[in-house]
């Protein structure tokens, strides 16, 4: 086991949360819209997730940039809220929140939307958590400015915190540029170079 005390900060999907199998919404979506999926989540990235809007007002707006019809924005909606009922935590993840809460300050931050909320709210695991950052709520990205929000509105030094979180460059690298420390968790052991866990039971 890895020994941490102190103040951690978990990141969600991925981490924390997946969705359980099925169809490919984001595709699906894109295939709606009549654009590639690379563009449809650039699109979630530079107006979803810092915007705190519902699935209807991001639906909206996703067919006022594309070329479909505006009586598609309900069946978008749709789609855009499929993903809530596969949201899933990982199996490991309450007995370690339970665990590591007793001696840490624990913290959520996400890239995420209403959606990603409300999955939260869907998985009850608000209360495990001193704080939550959430990147509609704040208006910028882990890569663009979050975890600093966070740090600036926690108090203390960067390392005084550590990150844990599946994305290599906005969990793990973003946080080491600015002094915090990181740690790669790699359900799927597909990351080699990296300080990095399996599973949440590794923290102690």
């Amino acid at each position: 086991m890895l020994n941490i005390m102190g103040k951690i900060m978990f990141d969600f999907w991925g981490t924390l949360a997946y969705l359980e199998q099925g169809e490919d919404f984001g595709q699906v979506i894109a295939n709606s819209l009549k654009i590639s999926k690379k563009e449809y989540a650039q699109l979630v990235l530079d107006n979803w997730f810092i915007n705190n809007i519902s699935s209807e007002e991001f639906a909206k707006l996703l067919v006022k940039k594309s070329n479909v019809l505006e009586s598609e924005i309900l069946h978008i909606a749709n789609l855009i809220e499929s993903p809530i009922s596969r949201a899933r935590l990982f199996s490991d993840v309450k007995s370690s929140l339970n665990r590591l809460k007793v001696e840490n300050n624990l913290y959520l931050i996400s890239d995420t939307s209403s959606i990603g909320e409300r999955s939260i709210d869907l998985l009850n695991v608000r209360s495990y958590f001193n704080g939550i950052f959430l990147s509609n709520r704040y208006g910028v990205t882990k890569k663009n400015g979050l975890f600093k929000k966070a740090f600036e509105e926690l108090g203390g030094r960067p390392d005084d915190y550590l990150v844990i979180g599946d994305s290599v460059e906005s969990d793990y690298l973003v946080p080491r540029s600015l002094a915090a420390r990181s740690i790669l968790i790699d359900r799927a052991g597909v990351h080699n170079g990296f300080d990095s866990i399996r599973t949440l039971e590794e923290l102690k």
